[in-house]
């Protein structure tokens, strides 16, 4: 990696949301401001919306950290039942958790079913969510259906809605600078200005998409022994993150069906059939949901799924997703591959499963109903 090279203490551009590398844009500044004017006595509700790897995970997690007592708590997924959330909420021996003052962030709220939105919005689903503040942060369908006439009314719930938009070209400068600071650079200059804008260019302001052209470059910049990266380290990046982008511009355009009322919350919305969480010790690292098709994973920044260390092979193992069924292939694996501690080349997912990759572990969750792969 280019850490020695660059003299960094740490990864500048990982995709894991991490609060202590947050850049306040103008956009994510203001989103801030206005979730926590919803943070009241009575409860109040704030809709976060925005493309994928906008930054919503980031504020979420830094609004965990840094939310005066009482505490907020993270939902990263949908529960499939009322029940489930229920048991969510009161897990612990919180007593703020009884008295209900508290700031309840949930993640992924576009996968939602309307039955949960409709019973969480109007503290329906527990008694003490009535008094708390709910934040639900998703991609640009949530906004779609919240405004279908189940959830048309919210009760006496205030609600507030945020748009995150992309970052400008000055703002993309100053992101990657700022990343760069956290990271240990001490003013070192890796990225001229016009290359920054380039970058904009490429990535339309997408903080995700900028972190992975960045870190994609920079290694090229490394592997050439080059003090900064310029116009072409950027088009060789561009190669190696390519099908991220245009995945990202498809996703965008997909016309997205509103779920049913049922406990599966995901099986049929954007096709999402399962859902993997990627851990490192017991750190959460990131999500990653899977559709239909061939999901790669491996150390290389070309992988769809990049896990930066060097336990794991450049190309370790796909995923292939179907309607009916995930299956799990070690592909060049130097360590192999191992399944709930047993160690296999070909392995069909169940819910529940661990998926054991260097130090770091895959929980996989399928979001099908039962019976479809009875």
């Amino acid at each position: 990696m280019y850490l020695g090279f660059y003299k960094l203490k740490e990864m500048p551009f990982r995709l894991a949301p991490d609060p202590r590398f947050i850049f306040w844009s103008a956009g994510h500044a203001a989103a801030l401001a206005r979730i926590r004017a919803t943070h009241e006595p009575h409860g109040g509700c704030a809709i976060v919306t925005g493309d994928r790897g906008a930054g919503k995970t980031g504020l979420l997690e830094y609004l965990r950290q840094h939310t005066a007592p009482p505490a907020a708590r993270r939902l990263d997924f949908p529960p499939r039942t009322l029940a489930e959330f229920d048991a969510w909420l009161h897990d612990g021996d919180d007593p703020d958790v009884a008295r209900g003052h508290r700031m309840i962030l949930c993640d992924n709220a576009h996968l939602f079913h309307k039955a949960m939105l409709g019973a969480l919005l109007r503290g329906e689903s527990a008694p003490n969510t009535a008094a708390a503040c709910i934040v639900l942060a998703g991609e640009p369908e949530l906004t779609r259906t919240l405004e279908t006439p189940e959830l048309a009314t919210l009760g006496e719930r205030r609600c507030e809605r945020i748009q995150l938009p992309p970052l400008t070209c000055a703002e993309v400068t100053a992101y990657i600078r700022h990343r760069l600071s956290v990271a240990g650079a001490n003013g070192t200059r890796i990225f001229r200005d016009e290359v920054c804008v380039e970058i904009h260019r490429e990535t339309k302001g997408n903080p995700r998409l900028v972190n992975a052209l960045c870190d994609a470059a920079m290694i090229v910049a490394c592997e050439r022994e080059v003090p900064e990266v310029g116009s072409a380290e950027i088009r060789r990046g561009l190669e190696d993150v390519g099908r991220l982008v245009a995945r990202q511009a498809d996703e965008r355009d997909m016309p997205v069906p509103c779920a049913p009322p049922d406990d599966r919350v995901a099986a049929t919305r954007r096709s999402v059939f399962a859902q993997l969480r990627l851990m490192h010790g017991k750190r959460l690292v990131l999500e990653h949901e899977l559709a239909r098709g061939t999901l790669s994973i491996g150390r290389n920044t070309d992988n769809d799924l990049c896990i930066e260390s060097r336990f794991v092979s450049r190309h370790h193992c796909r995923i292939v997703t179907s309607e009916q069924r995930c299956i799990l292939e070690d592909v060049h694996s130097t360590n192999g591959l191992h399944v709930n501690d047993r160690r296999v080349r070909h392995h069909r997912m169940r819910d529940g499963d661990v998926v054991q990759i260097g130090e770091h572990r895959l929980h996989y969750v399928d979001l099908r109903d039962p019976a479809a792969g009875a």
